[in-house]
């Protein structure tokens, strides 16, 4: 709603990806005397791929130590169950490659040559949700399916809803249809956004404390002196990330940090003479799960233990699915556009680039995805010009997919679970406290009318999020068909 001047910015965009002209230096001239089909397809593709590379793969690097445990966490996200825990090396692994892939597509497909294109958050609590309802009808059942039949199941579930999204993109943007979705209560988004944060942050508990925490009542739980140690690592862990994410301005900070938490914690435990045995005992580290190998893979894409009548239930989450991740893709593009003032980007366009990306990680056992424009607005303001910033990143989840590890071993749990509590705390921070400078007061209120129709719902139903978004934009609806509580307002 407050972002329909997206729709304005059709007109005067770039040329597309591979531009004829393009003020760059070439600095790999073919040998003289080669043929001039070759010479112009040469400058063709350096013209394409940017300038500056060496800049490029050195941010490349930085992002991608970002986006890794990210992706971890993630994966906790959509399979939280114990359950799943087996299989969850193999999730991640999926992820890598999926993500790997979406870079890649939204690299070439993007007239933002910088930009960071990977599985978000926006859309994981709707795959969340049909994971959940997916055990639920699995366990009631008097012949409750397998662990691997439910796995199976899931990933295709959210495989297929991925595919459809970005179907559903391509044509949104093929058919300029954009400012259609934009019409959805911005109120309804920040409350939706808010829960995602709460989400988030309950899932970081989650995962540092071992135990389900869902509603608010579920954290009284952690207040158990069993779970001192785990929720003293956690708070550190999550406390060092909020500071250095909030206070500490230097763009290697964040990557640094990151990398030295893990290294830290198993220095510390030597120091005290705890053993790497005794902190999986402690559940401070997850057990090795098999052999992470390739051959593992087909024990979560195994169509024979699908059940295909589960995936017939979902029809309306897909439909919100497709909703939040077009609507939450254009705030990512309008945060872009907004730090590249000097140019004009084709909502459009992008949109349709953010679909590929999405069909093609549904095609590789994936979830939705969009830009990640806190990375991509980083790349921009360190003056990356360079397709291999997107590359690199890219080359590097490939690596991850394809080797035989198991990252999830090496990571502690107190690790993933601040990675978590920081997406959760700054995106709250974002859209339950900043947001107020953008709407009115009445709106403001609405951001929190929604936030809480959501919470609630979720608290009763295995997934309340479309009732909650819908209830949301019901008040929304009455409060502004109300003149005197449409007061002025800022556009985003």
């Amino acid at each position: 709603m407050l972002l329909s001047q997206g729709s304005l910015l059709k007109e005067d965009s770039m040329r597309g990806v591979f531009p004829e002209k393009a003020a760059v230096k070439y600095s790999f001239p073919l040998p003289e005397g080669s043929p001039l089909w070759l010479r112009r397809s040469f400058r063709w593709f350096q013209g394409a791929m940017g300038e500056d590379h060496k800049t490029g793969i050195i941010y490349g690097m930085v992002n991608w130590i970002v986006c890794v445990p990210s992706l971890v966490s993630y994966a906790h996200i959509v399979f939280p169950q114990p359950v799943f825990r087996p299989f969850l090396p193999m999730v991640v692994k999926a992820y890598f490659l999926s993500s790997a892939v979406m870079q890649v597509v939204m690299t070439f497909l993007s007239d933002v040559e910088f930009s960071i294109g990977q599985i978000q958050d926006v859309g994981l609590i709707f795959l969340a949700g049909m994971v959940r309802t997916i055990v639920k009808w699995g366990m009631n059942e008097e012949d409750p399916l397998t662990a691997e039949e439910l796995i199976a199941t899931s990933v295709y579930q959210c495989a297929g809803s991925t595919l459809v999204v970005g179907l559903a993109l391509i044509i949104i943007g093929r058919l300029q249809l954009i400012q259609y979705v934009q019409m959805l209560p911005l109120p309804v988004i920040g409350g939706y956004l808010g829960y995602i944060g709460y989400f988030c942050f309950a899932a970081g508990l989650g995962i540092g404390s071992g135990r389900e925490v869902n509603d608010p009542s579920s954290l009284l739980q952690l207040f158990d002196a069993e779970l001192a140690l785990k929720m003293s690592l956690l708070m550190v862990m999550a406390l060092i990330m909020i500071f250095v994410h909030f206070k500490v301005k230097h763009f290697l900070a964040m990557p640094v940090t990151l990398v030295l938490l893990p290294v830290a914690f198993f220095l510390c435990a030597a120091i005290v003479g705890v053993s790497l045995e005794d902190c999986r005992a402690k559940g401070l580290v997850p057990y090795p799960r098999g052999s992470s190998s390739m051959e593992e893979m087909w024990a979560i894409i195994n169509y024979e233990d699908v059940q295909v009548n589960y995936l017939y239930g979902q029809f309306a989450n897909v439909v919100g699915l497709i909703i939040i991740v077009t609507f939450g893709s254009s705030l990512d593009i309008t945060a872009i556009q907004a730090e590249l003032p000097a140019r004009k980007l084709d909502y459009s366009k992008e949109l349709t680039a953010i679909g590929w990306g999405n069909l093609c990680s549904g095609c590789v056992f994936g979830a939705t995805g969009s830009y990640i424009f806190s990375q991509t607005i980083f790349s921009a303001k360190r003056s990356v010009k360079s397709r291999f910033n997107g590359i690199v990143v890219a080359l590097g989840e490939f690596l991850l997919f394809a080797l035989p590890v198991d990252i999830l071993k090496v990571l502690p749990n107190a690790y993933v679970g601040g990675i978590m509590c920081l997406f959760g705390v700054d995106i709250m921070n974002d859209w339950l406290v900043e947001s107020r400078k953008l709407m009115s007061r009445t709106e403001y209120l609405l951001v929190w009318i929604s936030f809480g129709c959501t919470m609630w719902l979720t608290s009763v139903q295995t997934f309340g999020v479309i009732e909650g978004m819908a209830l949301g934009t019901a008040v929304a609806g009455l409060f502004f068909c109300v003149p005197v509580c449409q007061g002025p307002r800022q556009v985003a």
